[in-house]
């Protein structure tokens, strides 16, 4: 074809003279008379859902007019990295049109003010995302799909030329995104939205590629001053794909795009990066001593991504690591010995954060979240250190509120503020999880890690000061009340609120005079009724069994049945008997070398402890 034109182009005829001896054809400016009659804010909070994938068919006003929304586009495929998509935008938000179309951007061009008639379209997600299209499937589910381009030139009128101009980009830093990820509010006026973020850096700026050739998508990392992270997705088939990312820190505007749990920046061009150069703030970029932390794993797919964070396994190979969970809107760092081999000592890991002065620090204080799983002997210790090898270090142990492991994922437990006015210089805070080789699977995980001030000036921190109450120990049961079981010196703590089914995980406590002092999500309320007694937990969720399972609690919003009824009685040494109605062999009691309190067969357990009843005063 390029022949051909060319051929054209030199036995075509020649024309000479001045522009005014041609006919030059009058510019077409496009014109509308299409109103909109509903705003993109209200277009999606009336068609949002929370499902991931559906579909929604755009009816007609209450008055049985067509639904119009009106806008100018923002975002559009002129570089290959947004595909068969515009965004467009209007006074209270945006949305994204997608469309089977090529070469979008010589129609739709940024500034340009477009009118589209949403009645007999479709409104809903695909992996996440609200976008105007037409219906589909994924994995046989309905989706919101690509409309045919025929139907969008139907459906859509442009008015005027385009205005630049009027394109406003919304300014926002990346912890506040971040911080929108669970706000569900937040996330309908965002989603598809022009932001503009300042003073950023590219974690591998001046070395990497935007993405990969040929990739259908790469992910890269903003990072900024405060290490907050933010996903960039880069197309592998985009005009500037090959080209290596900017270094240093500057400014950036893109779409605030989103995938399934989280938020995913989306560049129109390359040239929507500026004013880049001076330091990094990359991992290896800045200074190794910080005055400050403030790292919720957000953005992260490796300890590398954290800076200059460090592990070191001393025994085994159970390292730390990064690990999303998609359906908590989490990421976190985590450290298991599940499939992993031992080491002479078991497994001893340690995950280190960079230095910290003293000295420049707001606040002498750090403070974090952490949740364990599974069965056995795993601890997580954390210590101030002198320097960042665990082998040369001074090692000062902090203590912290860190759950034990009970066989069941426990909540996330805020660790308290810690105090590090004791310290002075530089400092570093080590996490170091061990396990024996023959108690393997616990698995420890951390987040919301915060240094140079309290936990509770944070909006990150999901674990408030809990209220506290008195228990004082009984023998008898008064209905309505609310107790808590012991064994030894620890009581049996609440089962997460995330969890269908679990045991009660113990946790050291202080008791004196037969009172102790615990925290008031851990009580029970035990419940007169026929046959015996309910025990619901401080969730609201009725303690039983069924047929099936006969060594774990099974959680209910209601009385199911015998299977939540339970009898109790006491024993001469105050330990309470206390077994279920649907299988009378079965005991709430610690079994074996156990470390939680739960159900277990009589008839199966050769060893156990009966627990103390304690009655909130």
């Amino acid at each position: 074809m390029l022949a051909a034109a060319m051929m054209m182009a030199l036995t075509a005829p020649v024309f000479t003279g001045c522009s005014e001896d041609l006919e030059v054809p009058p510019l077409s400016i496009p014109s509308s008379d299409w109103k909109a009659n509903t705003t993109i804010a209200d277009l999606k909070t009336q068609y949002w859902s929370d499902q991931e994938n559906y579909c929604t068919e755009v009816g007609t006003t209450a008055t049985g007019e067509h639904v119009v929304i009106g806008g100018r586009v923002i975002g559009n495929d002129i570089t290959g990295n947004i595909y068969q998509s515009i965004q467009v935008q209007d006074a209270t938000g945006a949305v994204t049109v997608s469309v089977y179309m090529s070469d979008m951007h010589k129609r739709y061009k940024v500034g340009e003010e477009i009118y589209i008639d949403l009645t007999g379209l479709y409104a809903g997600k695909y992996a996440g995302l609200f976008q105007i299209g037409a219906a589909g499937t994924y994995n046989n589910a309905p989706t919101t799909s690509k409309m045919e381009e025929a139907t969008f030139l139907a459906h859509s009128q442009l008015n005027g030329l385009p205005d630049p101009s009027a394109v406003k980009a919304v300014p926002l830093t990346i912890a506040e995104i971040n911080s929108m990820v669970k706000n569900t509010e937040s996330v309908m006026l965002y989603q598809s939205q022009l932001v503009s973020i300042d003073d950023v850096s590219f974690i591998g700026g001046g070395k990497d590629r935007w993405a990969e050739m040929g990739s259908s998508g790469t992910d890269r990392y903003l990072i900024d001053k405060e290490g907050n992270r933010l996903l960039v997705r880069n197309s592998g088939y985009s005009d500037f794909a090959d080209q290596t990312l900017p270094a240093g820190h500057g400014n950036v505007t893109a779409i605030l795009s989103w995938y399934r749990s989280g938020w995913q920046l989306v560049f129109r061009t390359n040239e929507d990066c500026r004013d880049f150069g001076g330091e990094s703030y990359a991992p290896g970029g800045g200074e190794a001593v910080v005055t400050s932390l403030d790292v919720n794993f957000e953005g992260c797919t490796d300890i590398s991504d954290l800076g200059n964070w460090k592990t070191v396994n001393v025994s085994g190979n159970a390292t730390w690591f990064i690990q999303k969970r998609d359906q908590e809107n989490n990421t976190f760092a985590a450290c298991t010995g599940y499939n992993k081999a031992a080491g002479s000592d078991g497994f001893i890991s340690w995950l280190i954060t960079p230095g910290l002065d003293l000295a420049g620090m707001a606040k002498k204080v750090f403070s974090f979240t952490s949740m364990v799983g599974y069965s056995g002997e795993g601890t997580l210790e954390v210590f101030v250190m002198s320097s960042d090898d665990p082998a040369k270090a001074t090692l000062t142990p902090v203590s912290a509120n860190i759950p034990k492991p009970s066989g069941s994922w426990s909540d996330w437990v805020a660790s308290g503020n810690i105090s590090l006015e004791s310290f002075s210089g530089t400092v570093y805070i080590g996490f170091r999880y061990t396990a024996k080789a023959a108690q393997n699977y616990t698995t420890y995980r951390i987040d919301n890690v915060l240094a140079g001030k309290d936990a509770e000036q944070s909006g990150d921190n999901p674990n408030p000061p809990a209220d506290k109450s008195t228990f004082s120990k009984v023998t008898s049961i008064t209905s309505g009340g609310q107790y808590v079981f012991v064994i030894g010196n620890q009581l049996g703590t609440a089962i997460a609120s995330s969890a269908s089914y679990g045991r009660l995980a113990l946790a050291d406590v202080t008791i004196s005079d037969g009172k102790l002092t615990a925290d008031d999500v851990n009580a029970l309320t035990i419940t007169a009724v026929d046959g015996g007694y309910t025990i619901v937990d401080s969730y609201g969720r009725y303690l039983g069994m069924d047929s099936s399972h006969f060594t774990s609690f099974q959680l209910y919003d209601s009385n199911t049945g015998n299977g939540c009824v339970w009898t109790i009685t006491f024993d001469s040494d105050g330990t309470a008997v206390i077994k279920n109605a649907l299988n009378t062999d079965c005991r709430i009691v610690r079994s074996g070398t156990y470390t939680n309190i739960a159900p277990a067969e009589m008839a199966k357990t050769t060893t156990f402890d009966a627990p103390a009843v304690y009655k909130k005063d």
